[in-house]
């Protein structure tokens, strides 16, 4: 399953395939457990992981709002 989450993780960093795309790409036969087993090891879901693999995408790399005093 670790190689089958790896292949899935690059995946979603590296083309714009659908999420279910993804999942059966990397040999899942549902979505359900596609998403429980990427969940568990990574931490969050695969959109998740594929936004924050994207932090450095122009609309992402905003300034920060300034904090009040």
């Amino acid at each position: 399953a670790r190689l089958r989450l790896e292949r899935a993780a690059d995946l979603l960093r590296d083309t714009d395939m659908m999420i279910g795309e993804v999942a059966a790409a990397s040999g899942f036969d549902n979505c359900c457990s596609f998403a429980r087993a990427f969940r568990a090891r990574y931490g969050q879901s695969a959109s998740g992981f594929r936004e924050s693999a994207g932090m450095l995408s122009p609309k992402s790399a905003k300034s920060p709002v300034a904090s009040r005093k």
